[in-house]
């Protein structure tokens, strides 16, 4: 249902306006002849102002709708794309990620205690903070 739905967009749009461009013809070519017979040239020309009027107004008012759907076009095309780039580069960054955890160091340990004095010293500290003893 909501596949190509930009397409479908500019579909309702265009049909709305030969709908519209229709009726306008229809309406102005029925005021021509009712108005023509009732008062003559100038309903001949009402008639064709909404002929022509009612066309361009039907075709310029289709263009907001038929611009949404190539919107719509437009940001279905851009997702397709980062999906595809997404699923092209995921293995190789899956990969490297892999390589990068199996090369790590295993991390020292965060403290180290002292064997002196028992203080909890940081694991970069070479000497004790309270008695000065060396890291063993």
């Amino acid at each position: 249902m909501y596949n190509n739905i930009g397409d479908k967009i500019k579909t309702v749009a265009k049909t709305v306006g030969i709908v519209g461009m229709v009726f306008s013809l229809i309406v102005g070519f029925f005021i021509c002849v009712a108005l023509g017979e009732l008062i003559g040239g100038a309903g001949v020309i009402i008639g064709l102002a909404i002929m022509v009027g009612g066309s361009i107004v039907s075709w310029m008012s289709t263009w907001l709708l038929y611009s949404w759907g190539d919107i719509v076009d437009n940001v279905q095309q851009i997702n397709e794309t980062l999906t595809k780039r997404d699923l092209e580069t995921k293995p190789q960054s899956s990969r490297l990620l892999q390589s990068a955890k199996s090369s790590q160091k295993p991390k020292a340990p965060a403290k180290w205690t002292c064997p002196k004095c028992g203080e909890q010293n940081k694991a970069n500290a070479q000497y004790c903070i309270n008695c000065f003893t060396e890291k063993p």
